[in-house]
């Protein structure tokens, strides 16, 4: 994993990253390693996954919503940007997102 600077914010690259655990505990955290390291992001606010045909709401308190990311498990990862408005965007290699918006009230994501 790489970090580089950017104008508006900062992006992760990966070498042949991918997800290695998902786990729900009123948060949505997901572990994500690559050859040189591991990230572990934790999701505490609402956020969406976002692909082809798919735009879905995943709301980490209501575990019932979080469904549509247990595919992910072991999925290949290619990058997660951080904006300095606080918006993550975490990418997987088959065009899907997950998008994390910044909360007003509390952090809404960790890294």
């Amino acid at each position: 994993m790489k970090v580089h600077d950017e104008i508006d914010g900062w992006r992760l690259t990966l070498h042949d990253g991918f997800v290695q655990l998902i786990q729900i505990d009123f948060t949505l955290r997901l572990l994500v390693a690559d050859s040189t390291g591991e990230a572990n992001l934790c999701v505490e606010a609402p956020c969406r996954l976002v692909g082809p045909n798919t735009d879905v709401l995943l709301v980490p308190e209501t575990a019932s919503t979080l469904a549509p990311i247990l595919p992910f498990f072991f999925a290949k990862v290619i990058g997660l940007s951080i904006r300095k408005t606080g918006q993550l965007r975490l990418e997987f290699k088959e065009g899907f997102l997950l998008e994390v918006g910044p909360d007003e009230k509390y952090e809404a994501w960790q890294l």
